[in-house]
């Protein structure tokens, strides 16, 4: 039963393996941005519909979704340190520095070595590079393995989320179009034009928003994690 049981384990980390690789989370933007390029191209003149019908496009669709999925998560990704940058009026990188700082400082590990000696590597941008270290140490040390899959889940969400951002602020330019008569497209009333696209700006707002949270939730559980880690090795 032991040899099952192992060998089921091993199995069910391929399959996660395989699903780490081909990260299903981005046709959830891929298949909400490339909805919103279809429908504006139909109304355009170009209807990929029919295509997309038949078996080769079905398969040529997906893979496009997937396409989309990480087109809208690297635009949605860089939108938002563009955000942060300007509203924060930091630089993106002095303000994950900053963050970063205060959290190792949090759990009594900035006067730690090595992690001291990585913060005061600023021109090597040693926080960054003291991040990217607890990363690997939290992959290499199986007693954290459920910290590693929370880990996981915040970083599918935070891109998840970006992804999302940039689907629905091109959802909203095609209401907004839509509602101001541009080109082909159908026209829409005013009152339910503007509200439909208010929202979607809203909602496009809240989305970025998420991201920056759960990527400030990676930073915090591996920060933490390290620190759990260090604390029973001292025992």
């Amino acid at each position: 039963m032991k040899e099952l049981g192992d060998a089921l384990k091993l199995l069910f980390m391929k399959i996660g393996d395989f699903f780490d690789i081909f990260d299903l989370s981005f046709f959830i933007s891929g298949i909400a941005t490339g909805s919103a390029v279809v429908l504006a191209t139909h109304f355009l003149g170009l209807d990929f519909l029919p295509a997309l019908q038949t078996k080769l496009g079905f398969l040529l669709g997906i893979i496009g979704a997937y396409i989309s999925g990480l087109v809208s998560f690297a635009a949605g990704r860089w939108l938002r340190q563009v955000v942060v940058q300007k509203f924060r009026r930091k630089n993106s990188y002095d303000d994950f520095d900053n963050k970063f700082r205060s959290i190792l400082e949090a759990h009594g590990l900035a006067d730690e070595k090595p992690y001291k000696t990585y913060l005061e590597c600023t021109s090597a941008r040693g926080s960054w590079r003291l991040y990217v270290r607890l990363w690997a140490e939290v992959r290499h040390n199986e007693v954290v393995t459920p910290s590693l899959q929370l880990l996981k889940r915040y970083w599918v969400m935070a891109a998840t989320y970006d992804g999302v951002t940039i689907s629905l602020l091109l959802w909203f330019a095609l209401v907004l179009s839509s509602t101001l008569g541009v080109n082909r497209l159908p026209h829409l009333p005013l009152v339910l034009g503007i509200p439909a696209a208010f929202i979607l700006l809203v909602l496009s707002i809240s989305t970025m928003r998420e991201a920056s949270r759960y990527f400030d939730y990676q930073v915090e559980e591996v920060v933490a994690t390290i620190a759990t880690t260090l604390k029973k090795s001292n025992q």
